[in-house]
């Protein structure tokens, strides 16, 4: 180690044991404070009088919250301020009919074939609702943002950004289920197109097979029908030569030199 160094490490030593004294300080001060004779005392529980006790379980007894089936439903909402996540409802200042309409216009225009579906189209209404909702939220913010105090329009730039959030998940959700409906209606087209090709090439495949028997049959008439007319000339050709030996053995009968001359 040559002197450069060994100068350079008592420095860096020197200011490492500077840097640790005073923690050494502060931990010799706490120690000097420090009695173990009080270490063991613990504060002592300031009694309760029965009056007090008494006073507490009658405010416990009337702070059991709603009671009715009303008041419970009306605390299960106090926490709902816009109503965009958790479960789907809709909302007191929103209109159900709409909604049960908007829902019976997507089942008709989409004609959900199974339960799946069915529940698809559900997610779909609701998200279509959804997303409207955050467009009507979006405009009360904008409403603070041009008239609003300093904070209201702070609080609304804030809400703001967490609407157009919502939306984004709320119009892709639609997305998802609407492109998943297409696809499923697209391949069931295509199951069926299909099958109908299927039956068109069977029933040609049966025509093919009728007129082939057809032109077979016809073909079998046809040899028939030779078969006889050969039968038919044949006969007629033997007829023909009884005929001419017939009259020949009569003309012979009748002149004898002239049907021998005939023969020669």
């Amino acid at each position: 180690m040559t002197a450069r160094q060994q100068r350079r490490l008592e420095q860096k030593l020197a200011r490492k044991a500077h840097k640790k004294e005073p923690l050494r300080t502060e931990v010799a001060q706490s120690l000097t404070l420090w009695r173990p004779e009080e270490s063991g005392r613990l504060a002592e529980p300031t009694p309760v009088s029965e009056a007090k006790l008494a006073a507490n379980r009658a405010n416990a007894q009337l702070s059991t919250g709603a009671s009715t089936e009303t008041g419970k439903a009306i605390v299960s909402q106090n926490a709902t301020k816009h109503g965009l996540t958790g479960k789907f409802k809709v909302l007191p200042c929103e209109s159900q009919p709409e909604f049960d309409q908007l829902l019976a216009g997507f089942q008709r225009s989409e004609a959900p074939f199974d339960d799946d579906e069915i529940e698809m189209v559900h997610q779909m209404a609701e998200a279509f609702w959804l997303s409207r909702r955050c467009v009507r939220l979006q405009n009360d913010c904008f409403a603070a943002l041009e008239s609003g105090t300093p904070d209201e329009q702070r609080a609304a730039h804030k809400t703001l950004a967490l609407y157009l959030r919502y939306q984004t998940t709320h119009d892709r959700t639609f997305s998802r289920y609407s492109t998943e409906l297409r696809k499923r209606r697209n391949e069931r087209a295509r199951a069926e197109r299909g099958f109908v090709s299927q039956k068109h090439k069977e029933a040609a495949e049966g025509r093919r097979e009728e007129l082939h028997a057809e032109r077979q049959a016809l073909l079998n008439f046809k040899q028939e029908a030779q078969k006889l007319r050969n039968r038919l000339a044949a006969a007629k050709a033997e007829a023909l030569e009884l005929k001419n030996l017939v009259r020949n053995r009569q003309l012979a009968s009748q002149n004898p030199e002239r049907a021998l001359a005939a023969a020669a």
